[in-house]
């Protein structure tokens, strides 16, 4: 392509260089390049921390004289020329300092050779000729004469559309991709910021700035006089919010990657001298029931349950009640002991200190390491694990198999081999059928979500994707 304003000094180097296949750079990802508002046939490299294109391209881009000296190993265009001789630049592979025209100037990163090509990092081009430049995870934008650049937002969640086949049918459904280079992060979100309530799933996702959501795991919504209380495990900022050992859990580490598996928590706490083992945590024990349950401040300002409670501030008792309702200390928490175990709190008292740990085990009772899991949801069945269909309800604990076998409203997470994510609700299916959908949109690791009227998607690209027809506990949110 040809620009105003500039002379034609192209050697017969250049036009060789230009001539030589283009290389594959393969740790580095390829964006296209703009350059003066116009897109080009040429190509850019981004590494995550600096962005290059090949010398060769450079100096066809600002039309100027190109040499590698491949004894030197140095790389140097003519940028102008005066009765005394030529103004150049002088770049070293492999050496983040360049010399312009006798002066040294520092780079964010240095030229290096990849495959007989040199790549430059674009600052040089800014050192150079002043240019200015830009980009995002799809192009590389560059402005000849220095003026400002503003570069396009790229999409971070894209809503589709494919036809997928739902028992003996063809049907097309709209679902959520997150592409891995959109680097969002997973987080649990709980309805009003504690457990027991429920909010609407766009307002949910509006007040925590969510480019993406999908409701969460299943909670109870059937008796009305109850807490709204979730099931399964949740892990919200690394810690333990809620656990009833319930089905399945998805969770997102720091980095980014994903594990999913039948995990149970064990809540092992010491009071004084003793010992106890919490079978839930946030979660309240069920009628007449003999149990040990641990509630946080995630569970709201005060608990009412019949048992013994044991408020916990500062580290220590501060309180032991058998009234149906007790404040949870900001900085402590509440160990409730029902039916049998009240008995325990006999030799418990005011002042003995108190302290927790939790721990995750397999459903064969091994140690399941997730002490770098910051985002976790629990629902269930899963539906893909290494890429093959399993759905078995029942192995996972949940007593009612026919539910999984009737067409309802229903909602998946799943992971492709890249790590893109699907978010997947609203489809009207059996759970079955659920996971040979989320393996035809190319997951190779998949859960099922809250179903029926739970089930719903958000993007913030435009209206919901699939408004559940009731406000819910708990979700998952991208952003």
């Amino acid at each position: 392509m040809k620009f105003p304003h500039r002379n034609l000094l192209l050697t017969a180097t250049l036009f060789a260089f230009l001539c030589v296949p283009m290389p594959a750079f393969a740790t580095l990802d390829s964006l296209a390049v703009n350059i003066d508002d116009a897109t080009t046939e040429y190509q850019a490299y981004s590494d995550d921390a600096s962005i290059f294109m090949t010398a060769s391209d450079i100096a066809s881009v600002f039309e100027t004289e190109y040499t590698h000296n491949t004894e030197k190993n140095e790389i140097s265009y003519v940028i102008g020329k005066t009765l005394f001789g030529k103004k150049e630049a002088v770049l070293t592979i492999d050496s983040n300092t360049i010399v312009v025209n006798g002066k040294k100037v520092v780079l964010d990163a240095a030229p290096v050779l990849s495959d007989d090509e040199v790549l430059v990092p674009m600052n040089a081009v800014t050192a150079i000729w002043n240019a200015s430049f830009g980009y995002n995870s799809d192009a590389l934008y560059i402005h000849t004469d220095g003026s400002e650049i503003i570069v396009p937002l790229t999409p971070k969640v894209f809503v589709e559309k494919q036809s997928v086949t739902i028992g003996e049918k063809s049907s097309v459904i709209r679902y959520i991709r997150i592409p891995e280079s959109s680097k969002l992060k997973a987080d649990v979100v709980l309805a009003n910021n504690h457990i027991g309530t429920t909010e609407k799933l766009d307002d949910l996702a509006v007040r925590t700035s969510a480019k993406a959501a999908i409701n969460g795991g299943f909670f109870q919504s059937f008796d009305s006089t109850k807490a709204q209380e979730p099931y399964g495990i949740l892990i919200k900022d690394g810690k333990l919010v809620h656990s009833d050992n319930t089905g399945s859990t998805l969770g997102f580490t720091q980095d980014g990657n994903v594990k999913l598996d039948m995990i149970q928590t064990i809540i092992n706490i010491k009071i004084g001298n003793a010992a106890y083992t919490a079978s839930l945590m946030n979660h309240s024990p069920a009628a007449n029931s003999d149990s040990i349950a641990l509630f946080t401040s995630a569970y709201g300002d005060t608990l009412s349950s019949t048992g013994t409670a044991l408020v916990v501030q500062n580290g220590v008792v501060s309180t032991i009640s058998e009234s149906k309702t007790v404040n949870i200390p900001e900085d402590g928490c509440v160990v409730l002991f029902t039916g049998k175990k009240a008995k325990d709190v006999e030799n418990l008292q005011k002042n003995d200190t108190v302290s927790y740990s939790v721990s995750y085990v397999t459903a064969n009772h091994a140690k399941a390491d997730w002490s770098d899991v910051q985002t976790a949801i629990g629902a269930g069945p899963v539906l893909v694990n290494n890429g093959k269909v399993v759905c078995n309800p029942v192995k996972e604990g949940f007593t009612d198999e026919t539910s999984f076998q009737i067409a309802v409203a229903r909602s998946a997470i799943g992971i492709t081999e890249d790590g893109t994510i699907l978010l997947v609700g609203g489809v009207k299916c059996s759970a079955e059928e659920l996971a040979a959908i989320m393996i035809e949109l190319g997951a190779v690791q998949a859960i099922a979500m809250d179903s029926g009227s739970s089930s719903g998607l958000y993007s913030v690209t435009e209206e919901p994707v699939a408004a559940p027809m009731k406000a819910i506990s708990n979700a998952l949110i991208f952003k």
